[in-house]
């Protein structure tokens, strides 16, 4: 699905190619629509800790999107 996000992402109509790796995190002076999808998967690998990471893993998606949600902006951007 992030394959096809990507590439909806690069149509003139959407936005055309942006100068934002589709690989990499936007920094604040970057625009990239918003898209739960690539943000979901960001949020998945910004632990470093790698306890929180194996419990995120042993999560079934439903309980990963609770987490997500669970934070403020988040829940404002998509809840």
């Amino acid at each position: 699905m992030i394959d096809y996000v990507n590439q909806l992402e690069q149509l003139d109509q959407i936005g055309g190619p942006s100068n934002v790796s589709i690989s990499e995190v936007a920094t604040s002076d970057e625009i990239r629509p918003f898209c739960w999808v690539r943000d979901f998967q960001e949020m998945q690998g910004q632990y470093d800790d790698p306890t929180v990471q194996a419990v995120l893993e042993n999560m079934t998606f439903i309980d990963q999107l609770n987490f997500a949600l669970s934070d403020k902006v988040i829940r404002e951007v998509y809840g």
